[in-house]
C-alpha cells in the first residue's frame, strides 16, 4: 500500500516547505526590483508565490507524486486555487487585528 505522500514523504515535505519559503523570498526580491517597499501590496504575487514555487519544485523532483495528487480529484485544485486566497487574507486580517502584523494584507 502506497502512502498518501508517495514513496519518499520526507522529500515531498521538504520540497513543499522549502518551496514555500523560496517562493516568498523570490517574490520579495521581485517586489524590491519594482521599487515596492517592505509590506507594500502586490495582490496576486502575495497570494500565490509560495504555492507556485512549492508545486514547481515538486514537479521537478517528485513529478509522479504531484501528478497523482493533482489528478486525484477536484479537492486539491479547489484548495490551492480558490480557498488559499481567502485563507491567506483572513489570517492576515486576524494577525493585523491582534497586532502581530503591520499591514492587513
Amino acid at each position: 500500500m502506497q502512502s498518501l505522500w508517495g514513496d519518499n514523504p520526507i522529500m515531498v515535505f521538504f520540497l513543499l516547505s522549502f518551496g514555500a519559503l523560496f517562493g516568498d523570498m523570490t517574490a520579495s526580491f521581485y517586489k524590491r526590483r519594482q521599487n515596492l517597499q517592505r509590506g507594500d501590496k502586490f495582490a496576486i504575487l502575495d497570494m500565490y508565490d509560495f504555492i507556485f514555487m512549492s508545486l514547481l519544485l515538486c514537479f521537478i523532483f517528485q513529478r509522479d507524486w504531484l501528478l497523482s495528487w493533482i489528478l486525484d480529484g477536484w479537492a486539491p485544485l479547489f484548495t490551492i486555487l480558490i480557498l488559499t486566497p481567502f485563507l491567506h487574507r483572513g489570517v492576515n486580517i486576524i494577525g493585523y487585528n491582534i497586532g502581530v502584523k503591520n499591514e492587513p494584507w
